[in-house]
C-alpha cells in the first residue's frame, strides 16, 4: 500500500470528507490541497527520505501537511504543536531533521533560536499560514540507513528522559488502520469525531487514517473543546475515540452516536460500566496498542459483557494482522509478558542517524506488558517497570487502582513506589474520594478486597490525580499530600 491508495478513492468524492472550525473539504478538494501543497514542498526540498518534523494540530492544514509529505516520500516526525520552542530545537538537532514545518509564529521563533541564517517560506495562505524552516543546509535523507520505507516517525513518551522516535512504513500503518477500521464496524457514511490529538499514535492512526481508508467524514476538534450536545448534533458525530477518562466524563444524548472506541489508559470495569450507563444505545470498543506495534493490536466490546467491578478490562480478540501470546512466569504459569507477532511492527527506534531495533525476531514485539490468562480471556496486571516490591512481596498498581475504584466513594487513584531503607520500596495510594470519605474507610474496605501483603503501606487524600490533555495520569511529583 502507499499513500495513493489512501488518496485516489477521495478524489472522485463530492460529500465533506475533512472538516474543522475554518472549512469543509470534500474528497476532491482534499486531494486538490494536498496536490497544491506537495508541489510547494518539492520546490523547498522535501522530498524522498527527507526527515521533518510536523507541528501536528487537530486541523485541515497539518492534516494536508502530513498528506503532502507523505505523497512525496518524506519522512515525517510527528510532534505536540504545544511543545516549546528549546525543545524543538533540541528534537531538530538531536535527530538531524532537514526541515520544521509549523506555524508562522513557531517558525519566525526557532529560525531565531537556532542563531543563524535560516531560509523560510510561507507554505500557503490559504492553508492557515503554515511555514516551513529548512534547519539544516543540506537534505540528507533516511535513506542512507537503508530505511527506504519509512514514512512515519512517531516520538515515545520519553519517561527515561530521552525520547525516541518509533519509524514505521506507510503500508504498515495503512494495514492496521485498515484492521482497526474493520474490528469497529467503519462505514462509509459515518462521521468520525477526531479529538484525541493526532501526534498520538493512537489519533492519527486509529482515528485519522481509518477514517479516510474508510471514506467516512471526518471532524476535527480538541478535547474539552466543543464538546457539548449542540456540537454533537450539528455535526451528526458517529464514531469517536477517547481515553477512559474522558469517556467516563462524556455525558450526551446524541441520537448519530453509534460506535465509541477507548484507548491509551487501563479501562477498570467499573468505568467501562459508568460508560456503558451514559450511552446505552452505543457500541462500546477497549482497545489495547502499542505504537511499537503499528499501533493498534486487540479490541474487546463491552457494551453486552458485564465483570466485577474490581477487573480491569480484559485484551480482547487480536486484529486480523496481529497474533498473541504470554511469555509466561515460570513461578505462574497463567501470567507473563504479552508478546504481539504483528504484520504492522516498526521499523526500529531511531536517533542520530541509528536505527536500533527492540527485543523480539522478525514480526514479534515484547510490550513489557504482564498479562493474566483467566479462563478465555487475557487480562491487563501491570507495566513491568511499574512492579513494586515491598518487603520482597510484588505489588501490581493498576491491579491495586481497579480495586480502590471498585470502592464506593473513590473517584480516582493511583499507586506508587517510594524507596525505603527497611522494606526496599512501600506501595503509596493516592486517593481522589467524595466528601465525607476518608483514607481509613477506603483503607478497610480494601483490606477486603486484595492479600494483605498488596496493601500499600500508605493511604493518602489528594485533591485530584493530575493527568495529561488526554486524560492518561502523570507524574505525580507535583500532587499534595493532604494530612
Amino acid at each position: 500500500m502507499n499513500i495513493q491508495d489512501l488518496l485516489a478513492p477521495l478524489n472522485g468524492l463530492e460529500k465533506p470528507i475533512l472538516i474543522d472550525k475554518k472549512r469543509t473539504l470534500s474528497g476532491r478538494e482534499l486531494v486538490s490541497e494536498v496536490s497544491r501543497y506537495q508541489q510547494l514542498l518539492t520546490r523547498n526540498g522535501i522530498t524522498k527520505g527527507v526527515p521533518v518534523l510536523l507541528n501536528m494540530s487537530n486541523d485541515s492544514d497539518s492534516v494536508i501537511a502530513l498528506l503532502a509529505a507523505w505523497s512525496n516520500k518524506a519522512v515525517v516526525f510527528v510532534s505536540n504543536p504545544f511543545t516549546p520552542i528549546k525543545k524543538i530545537q533540541k528534537t531538530v538537532e538531536g535527530f538531524q531533521l532537514h526541515a520544521f514545518i509549523g506555524s508562522n509564529v513557531l517558525v519566525k521563533t526557532l529560525a531565531k533560536t537556532l542563531d543563524k541564517q535560516a531560509s523560510h517560506e510561507h507554505l500557503a495562505i490559504s492553508l492557515g499560514g503554515l511555514s516551513l524552516l529548512k534547519t539544516s543546509p543540506s537534505s540528507a535523507s533516511l535513506d542512507e540507513a537503508n530505511l527506504k520505507s519509512a514514512a512515519v516517525a512517531i516520538f515515545s513518551s520519553g519517561s527515561t528522559g530521552e525520547p525516541k522516535a518509533i519509524l514505521n512504513s506507510f503500508a504498515n500503518i495503512y494495514r492496521n488502520a485498515e484492521c482497526h477500521g474493520k474490528a469497529i464496524g467503519l462505514q462509509q457514511d459515518d462521521v468520525v469525531a477526531c479529538a484525541l490529538p493526532l501526534y498520538y499514535s493512537y489519533g492519527l492512526v486509529a482515528n485519522l487514517i481509518s477514517a479516510l481508508i474508510y471514506r467516512c467524514t471526518i471532524t476535527l476538534t480538541n478535547l474539552n473543546v466543543n464538546f457539548d450536545q449542540q456540537w454533537f448534533s450539528e455535526q451528526s458525530v458517529s464514531v469517536i475515540g477517547l481515553t477512559p477518562f474522558f469517556a467516563k466524563n462524556l455525558v450526551i444524548e446524541s441520537p448519530s452516536l453509534r460506535v465509541m472506541t477507548l484507548g491509551g489508559d487501563a479501562l477498570p470495569i467499573k468505568t467501562a460500566k459508568q460508560i456503558r450507563q451514559n450511552h446505552p444505545n452505543c457500541e462500546l470498543y477497549s482497545t489495547y496498542g502499542l505504537t511499537e506495534a503499528g499501533p493498534r493490536v486487540a479490541t474487546w466490546r463491552f457494551d453486552n459483557c458485564d465483570w466485577p467491578d474490581t477487573q480491569l478490562a480484559p485484551l480482547g480478540s487480536p486484529l486480523d494482522c496481529c497474533t498473541f501470546r504470554l511469555s509466561t512466569d515460570p513461578l505462574n504459569n497463567s501470567r507473563g509478558e504479552l508478546v504481539i507477532s504483528t504484520q504492522t511492527k516498526m521499523l526500529g527506534y531511531y536517533r542520530h542517524g541509528k536505527l536500533k531495533m527492540a527485543k523480539g525476531k522478525h514480526d514479534e514485539v515484547y510490550t513489557e506488558d504482564i498479562f493474566e490468562m483467566v479462563g478465555n480471556d487475557c487480562f491487563f496486571v501491570t507495566r513491568i517497570k511499574d512492579i513494586i516490591v515491598q518487603n520482597g512481596e510484588k505489588i501490581f498498581p493498576a491491579s491495586v487502582e481497579s480495586h480502590l475504584l471498585s470502592i464506593e466513594g473513590v473517584l480516582d487513584a493511583r499507586v506508587i513506589g517510594k524507596p525505603d531503607k527497611d522494606k526496599g520500596e512501600i506501595a503509596e495510594a493516592l486517593i481522589y474520594v467524595d466528601k465525607g470519605v476518608n483514607s481509613a474507610t477506603v483503607k478497610l474496605a480494601l483490606m477486603s478486597l486484595i492479600p494483605r501483603a498488596s496493601m500499600p503501606t500508605n493511604f493518602y487524600l489528594v485533591d485530584d490525580i493530575q493527568r495529561t490533555e488526554t486524560g492518561k495520569k502523570v507524574s505525580l511529583e507535583s500532587m499534595r499530600h493532604i494530612a
